[in-house]
Parts: C-alpha cells; sequence; structure tokens
C-alpha cells in the first residue's frame, strides 16, 4: 500500500476541521519535468456527508462521486461546468462521502485556476494523495503564521439558505 503524505489522524477528522487546518500546508506536485512545485494553502471549503445540502453526496452514490465514499486521503477531482477541474481531498472516514475543496494557493485564487496552473485534471481523480501519485500534500516544518478566517461557501446557494450561509469556508493569510 502506498504511504499517504498527511498523517491519518489528520485526515480521519471531520472535513470542518480538516478544511481549516490545511491552510498553511503545502500542495506540491511533481511536474513532467520531474521538479517538484509547492503551494500554500490559503483557501478551502468543507462539504460533509450526504446530510450536507451542498455536498455531491446528496444525492448518494454516482459514479461521479464515487472517490468521496472512499477511504480518508484520495483525491476527487471534477469537471465544473464542463469547463473547470475541481480538487477536492477525501477525509473523515469510508462511506461517509466528506471532502475538502481546495480553492487557493498563494498566488493562485480560484479552484478553477489552480488545477489550470498546475494542470491537474480527471487522471488524479481516485489516486492517493501521496508522493507516489505525484501530487500530495505537506504540512509545513515551521508552521508560518497564519490568520484564517471561516465565511460561508462560494456559489452553493442551491443548497438553501441554512446550507449555504454555514461557515465551511476558510481563507488565510500570512501575519508578520
Amino acid at each position: 500500500m502506498l504511504a499517504l503524505s498527511l498523517p491519518v489522524d489528520f485526515i480521519r477528522r471531520s472535513a470542518i476541521e480538516v478544511a481549516r487546518d490545511l491552510v498553511g500546508c503545502f500542495l506540491c506536485k511533481r511536474n513532467s519535468d520531474a521538479t517538484i512545485g509547492k503551494y500554500a494553502i490559503l483557501e478551502t471549503e468543507a462539504y460533509l456527508n450526504d446530510q450536507d445540502l451542498a455536498s455531491h453526496a446528496r444525492f448518494g452514490r454516482t459514479k461521479r462521486n464515487a472517490p468521496m465514499f472512499r477511504d480518508a486521503g484520495c483525491w476527487y477531482v471534477y469537471l465544473c461546468y464542463g469547463m473547470y477541474f475541481m480538487l477536492n481531498l477525501v477525509v473523515d472516514r469510508e462511506n461517509y462521502a466528506s471532502a475538502v475543496l481546495i480553492r487557493g494557493l498563494d498566488k493562485i485564487e480560484g479552484p478553477g485556476r489552480l488545477t489550470k496552473a498546475l494542470n491537474i485534471d480527471s487522471a488524479y481523480n481516485g489516486t492517493l494523495c501521496s508522493r507516489s501519485c505525484d501530487l500530495w500534500i505537506e504540512q509545513p516544518i515551521h508552521p508560518q503564521r497564519i490568520q484564517v478566517q471561516a465565511t460561508p461557501r462560494i456559489g452553493v446557494h442551491y443548497a438553501g439558505s441554512i446550507w449555504s450561509q454555514k461557515p465551511f469556508r476558510f481563507v488565510g493569510k500570512f501575519v508578520a
């Protein structure tokens, strides 16, 4: 079995906790020329299980969202509006269908711009978040001071007034 890049006890928690704690971690990608890009994660969103009306799991397991039902530590990558890939880390536990959307990195804002800039597409869907799969997350060795603010998620008005207003989006900024 391939080793995950994050400790199991880090990713087998609530999507809300993981989303908040991923802010300040690094998204790492091995490029085709063997160089490694390392980018600070500064924006995430938590999507809970099938009770969360903004989650793709709200209608149960489908071919599209099947990776969400796998054990914590795999990627869920899907195409949005037929144009943009969205990168999510599956968290919590198997069959619970929770994930964290990686919305923004240092100097790359927006989940579609992020996947385009890093050349992330559906080939990563269902793969493990590990060095062996060329796309992983690292916790900082020397944590930087980051101020994190919780806000409502973006673009989930379809989830209704309660779920669309939950403060499940986490935005970080470096502080001195």
